[in-house]
């Protein structure tokens, strides 16, 4: 059965992150990250029923960095207009949900340093933690804050990459319960392969943001077999544990959701409520067709994995630009 999915997952998409101001936040990732604006969106007032929205509008920007040539990965930060965004990103490194996303760049010192003269303070200093994995280089990382309080990673690019290679988005991090389970989602359903599994055998210093000083993990990470550019590290906080639940509203500040394209959506979205089991089935909703005004449509599938992380799967869009059939109409009411 999840074959039948895999077969039309291409590539990974966009990492949906909703902001209370649009502007300043692409203004921070420009100053920043590796980040630039590709496209703008600006959605009208319309349904949403994948996200269980009657009504809603919203505007947004999609950014990518230099290595994401189409098609890539982009980041789609939204300010919601209608509703408006609600709460704060996660108080806390261990709350389950999307945590942060991070960049690998040739000198974390460097970026470390560049971040405080602009003023922005990270949670805690630079660390070296050392070889995590046996035969690679140690691990020199930092966490800091964007405007909204959402967590981005800095960690330093392995030393077999080209000096002047670009930097760039290199993974987003879901924090779950049962790194195990949540993976074998991910491989099975999605068709993601493990690329590193690694973890930590005692408490130590973490700084991936407010909770504590102290962590330890066990995590996987994984990719799209066709592109080693972006991935998901799943990450599992045995100490000091996991707590809470993701984000239940889809216009909450914070990183939303994980989109993938895919060849077909009509066919993939029969495929995926084929694939996942009774209880996850319900989660899924669609295909809608969303106007997002100056970026045009997009046909999109929602769903959840069993640790509650919203998914959605969209159609390619090279497919939607030439569809004339199913679904070219954007959804009314």
């Amino acid at each position: 059965m999840a074959e039948r999915l895999r077969c039309h997952v291409q590539r990974f998409d966009e990492l949906v992150v909703n902001v209370t101001d649009l502007e300043r936040t692409v203004a921070f990732y420009e100053e920043n990250t590796p980040l630039r604006v590709h496209t703008r969106t600006d959605a009208p007032e319309q349904p949403f029923p994948a996200l269980g929205i009657e009504r809603g509008r919203f505007v947004g920007a999609r950014m990518s960095d230099a290595t994401s040539i189409d098609p890539g990965v982009s980041i789609h930060f939204v300010q919601w207009q209608e509703p408006r965004p609600i709460g704060a990103a996660y108080d806390t490194f261990f709350h389950a949900g999307y945590d942060r996303f991070c960049f690998q760049v040739a000198d974390p010192k460097a970026t470390y340093a560049a971040l405080q003269s602009r003023g922005v303070q990270p949670f805690a200093p630079l660390e070296d933690r050392g070889v995590l994995i046996e035969g690679n280089d140690a691990v020199v990382s930092f966490t800091f804050p964007d405007p909204d309080g959402i967590a981005i990673h800095i960690t330093r690019r392995p030393t077999t990459v080209r000096s002047d290679a670009p930097e760039q988005l290199w993974h987003v991090s879901p924090v779950v319960r049962d790194v195990e389970r949540a993976a074998e989602f991910f491989e099975t359903v999605l068709g993601l392969e493990p690329r590193i599994r690694f973890r930590i055998d005692k408490p130590a210093p973490a700084g991936y943001g407010h909770g504590g000083p102290l962590g330890q993990f066990d995590a996987v990470i994984v990719g799209h077999p066709g592109d080693r550019r972006f991935h998901v590290d799943l990450v599992d906080w045995v100490v000091p544990g996991v707590v809470g639940s993701p984000y239940a509203e889809p216009y909450h500040v914070g990183i939303q959701r994980l989109s993938f394209a895919v060849d077909d959506l009509d066919a993939a979205h029969a495929a995926l409520v084929e694939a996942l089991p009774a209880a996850l089935a319900q989660s899924v909703r669609g295909p809608d067709t969303w106007d997002l005004g100056p970026a045009g449509l997009r046909r999109v599938v929602a769903f959840r994995t069993e640790d509650g992380l919203p998914l959605e799967l969209v159609q390619s869009e090279s497919r939607l630009e030439g569809d004339s059939g199913n679904g070219s109409k954007p959804a009314s009411g």
